[in-house]
């Protein structure tokens, strides 16, 4: 009980209480026991709201397991559906090869399925011929003086020496000697170091089957600026690797399926492969420092992958490969191809000096301009000082970014349209001056006179006829016969192609030469053919023929375009794509070509992705792929359903059942404030626990939840009863209403019903899993024009119901009960303050009176 108290308080109206200074009484507690009624029925009503929330929450736990149990068993979109046909029509799929893996949908024709012919698909790679590397480390002796003596760490095979020897014209062979008696007690007689040509390597025996790694350490007065090593690794920078096909030039730029990189001596092997992988060109690049190759392999598998490669600087490319085949330069079609030029290159040269001036920085007032001209819009560049800061050095590309720049801000339109025009737009320059434009997709033109020349006949890329995807064919101004229709024959009448005209007035567009694969734009705008052994056939064909090719009996051959990658060469693997044949258990037999590895023929899907290409010599040989009807996964899917089933009625019915514990007689309710205040450690969550136990003993709505269950699992459909299946009531009914298999007859049942298992299942209208369902969504549904019974009792979560429910409303209305009951307490108790706060002035002023007579007696 709480002490008395003397001091002054403020109640609720702010009035002044006097507590018991004059009296002597315990005013606290006398007003705590006068409106001791009404705090008791606010108590007993927050005592029954908080037995109502653990009442919600508890309905809430059933209502989340009954929810699981309908979206594992009877959601149509479940693997385990029990309302799935196909879930109770498993189908197995066994190979005689393990590498064949297939699998067998409900649909699958069961019987023995012949596999003669297997291939995997690939995808277009193009590796080095050998090792990129000949195993030497470029020496460069120049800063090795004469008459000096150099001391180097080198490591052979992990053993690391120190190694003397002296500069000069002979430094690298001095150097070598020098190694040679270094390790000459830890090699072969017949092993050694030799220097030629700038190159250091290390020779090995004939009978010497070990790859040899040396290394010369960082040294800069003798002119070697960092480790060096004859291993090529994914760090090593392309000027320190002694490629096999020596790597020519400073600059290199390649082009890998249409975009462009840029690297110098500087950039490693890392950077190379990096670049291309982050670039998004449809490839990846590899290096292995083990075999030392490098390639690029497309990231699609199948006949159409490709990797197409080419360089317009430097010779990076032959050196990453191993191989002569590539060429750098522009693209162009070999003169036995058929090709024709759409869209070509359009060039001039800068005044005398602009480039240079450029680069090395603009003076004030230096200024060099020029038009280009660009699908009939021009567009004035400018290059001046102000683009640029002034005694700065510039490369090519900083002058080439800053011209698309300007033709950018020039551009009318949204920026993606810009950029996409720049892009299309290949633009150069040389450090002579030399600017060259080239274009597939836009017609091209550049100024005359002024600070940019340009030769009459290089003004304008555009070539007579144009060929663009909106044109005819033949131009602007042709006086030519509209090309509608062409068929090219090889001969064969069932092979004939015919490209039909979709452009204005039915002519014949670039696109439609182009749809079919026929034909292909290059990117350099040449019109190639895909096509071999064919020739025109009809009279349109014999004029396309003439005017385009040059020639109206000239045989159509596949291009092949000198600077990129031939699909010929040694070192590049085509696409393939994956093969199957096969024969089905009617006999039916079918060839089928995938850009991938995965085939499906009658139900049944087969994978060949361990296959290179296994051809079957004999019948005998062939795989074969056994399809039956998979009893096991029906039977395991009808356990499963049975024994969560079992779960749920468990979990149900143990709520249910659960009386209230009692203590002293009395029920565990929940704690009040005050008798809270009066318990330590965890004795208020152990009586909680206590108190939450029996809230739903004997619950109707958890009774018409077990009827409900138990009406849909021993419901009829299609004449047979789960009974049928070798389930039973369990004897044991403690848990309630649960089941027991005899998984002997269940099996029985199984392969003697067949199909009908499927049918007594997902019946639309009998199906046990169908009623299984209704009942389910009877309980827990939340549509707004049926919910069900759990939702309108309890609600549920992330739904309309959530705090529009029975329990809900009903605990609001506690709420307004509680504030009503809270407000007149705090009426209650400030009044009777109030009071005693009066009694208390009243027994100050007759103290203060009778003090006063009592002086004036004395």
């Amino acid at each position: 009980m709480a002490e008395s108290s003397s001091s002054s308080s403020v109640d609720p109206s702010s009035t002044t209480r006097m507590a018991g200074m004059m009296s002597g009484l315990d005013t606290e507690e006398l007003v705590k026991a006068m409106a001791s009624k009404t705090l008791s029925k606010i108590r007993k009503r927050q005592q029954a709201q908080q037995t109502l929330t653990w009442q919600q929450e508890g309905y809430q736990a059933l209502i989340a397991k009954l929810q699981d149990f309908q979206s594992q068993y009877l959601d149509i979109t479940s693997a385990t559906s029990l309302r799935t046909k196909g879930n109770l029509q498993k189908m197995s799929a066994v190979a005689s090869n393990t590498k064949l893996l297939a699998s067998a949908g409900s649909s699958a024709l069961a019987g023995t399925y012949s596999v003669t012919k297997a291939s995997a698909a690939k995808a277009a790679t193009v590796t080095s011929t050998a090792a990129v590397s000949t195993g030497g480390i470029k020496l460069d002796t120049s800063k090795m003086k004469a008459d000096t003596e150099y001391t180097l760490k080198v490591t052979l095979d992990g053993n690391m020496k120190e190694v003397t020897f002296t500069g000069g014209d002979n430094a690298g062979q001095n150097l070598a000697d020098a190694m040679n008696t270094a390790f000459g007690d830890m090699k072969d007689p017949l092993n050694a170091f030799e220097y030629a040509d700038g190159k250091l390597s290390f020779k090995e025996g004939f009978s010497d089957p070990i790859d040899h790694s040396f290394k010369i350490g960082y040294k800069a007065e003798a002119g070697i600026p960092n480790d060096v090593t004859n291993i090529v690794t994914t760090s090593s920078t392309l000027g320190t690797i002694d490629f096999g096909t020596e790597l020519k030039g400073d600059l290199f730029r390649i082009n890998v399926n249409g975009k462009d990189f840029e690297f110098d001596r500087n950039s490693s092997i890392q950077s190379v492969v990096t670049a291309i992988n982050n670039g998004n060109v449809g490839a990846k690049a590899s290096f292995n420092s083990l075999s030392g190759k490098f390639s690029i392999e497309a990231e699609d598998t199948g006949a159409g992958s490709e990797v197409i490669l080419s360089q317009s600087s430097g010779n990076l490319l032959n050196s990453l490969f191993n191989t002569d085949t590539i060429t750098s330069g522009a693209s162009s079609i070999s003169d036995v191809k058929l090709t024709y030029d759409t869209f070509g290159k359009v060039g001039g040269t800068l005044a005398e000096g602009a480039v240079a001036d450029i680069k090395n920085g603009l003076e004030d007032g230096k200024e060099y301009k020029f038009d280009i001209t660009v699908d009939g819009k021009s567009y004035n560049i400018s290059l001046d000082e102000s683009k640029f800061e002034s005694g700065k050095t510039y490369k090519n590309d900083d002058i080439i970014k800053e011209i698309k720049k300007q033709i950018e801000t020039q551009f009318v339109g949204d920026d993606t349209d810009a950029v996409k025009l720049t892009s299309e737009l290949a633009i150069t320059l040389t450090d002579a001056g030399a600017l060259e434009i080239r274009s597939s997709q836009r017609e091209v033109q550049l100024s005359t006179g002024g600070d940019l020349t340009v030769a009459n006949d290089a003004a304008t890329n555009k070539t007579t006829p144009v060929m663009t995807g909106a044109m005819n064919p033949y131009g602007e101004g042709e006086d030519k016969t509209v090309l509608k229709e062409i068929i090219l024959s090889n001969g064969n009448a069932d092979e004939d192609k015919k490209i039909t005209g979709t452009g204005e007035d039915g002519a014949i567009t670039v696109a439609d030469l182009t749809r079919n694969g026929y034909f292909s734009l290059t990117k350099t705008g040449q019109l190639v053919s895909n096509l071999d052994g064919y020739k025109a056939k009809s009279d349109d064909a014999v004029t396309f023929m003439t005017d385009f090719f040059g020639d109206k009996d000239k045989v159509l051959e596949n291009a092949n375009l000198d600077n990129v990658l031939s699909t010929s060469a040694d070192f590049y693997t085509k696409g393939r794509n994956a093969s199957i044949e096969v024969t089905d258990p009617s006999g039916a037999s079918a060839y089928y070509e995938n850009a991938n590895n995965s085939f499906t023929m009658s139900g049944v899907t087969f994978n060949v992705e361990g296959f290179d290409n296994f051809v079957a010599a004999t019948d005998a040989d062939a795989m074969t792929v056994e399809v039956a009807k998979d009893n096991t996964a029906v039977k395991d899917l009808v356990v499963k359903f049975v024994d969560s089933y079992n779960t749920l009625v468990k979990d149900l019915n143990a709520v249910m059942t659960e009386a209230r514990p009692k203590k002293n007689g009395a029920y565990f309710d929940p704690l009040t404030e005050e008798q809270k205040a009066e318990f330590d450690g965890d004795e208020i969550e152990n009586w909680e626990k206590e108190a939450k136990k029996g809230l739903l003993y004997n619950d109707d709505t958890i009774m018409r939840a077990l009827d409900d269950l138990s009406n849909a699992m021993i419901s009829v459909s299609g004449g047979m009863t789960i009974f049928d299946l070798g389930i039973s009531l369990s004897e044991d009914r403690s848990g309630g209403n649960v089941f027991k298999i005899d998984e002997t007859k269940l099996d029985a049942a199984i392969a003697k019903h067949g199909d009908k298992i499927a049918d007594f299942f997902t019946d639309a209208q009998t199906g046990l899993a169908t009623k299984m369902n209704n009942a389910v969504e009877n309980m827990v549904s939340t549509s707004s024009s049926k919910p069900g019974y759990f939702t309108q009792k309890a609600g549920i979560k992330d739904s309309m119901y959530v705090a529009n429910n029975d329990i809900s409303n009903q605990l609001k209305d506690y709420d307004e009960l509680i504030k009503s009951l809270q407000e007149k307490y705090d009426a209650e108790t400030a009044r009777y303050w109030k009071q005693f706060t009066a009694l208390e002035t009243m027994l100050a002023k007759l103290n203060a009176q009778s003090g006063m007579f009592d002086q004036a007696s004395a």
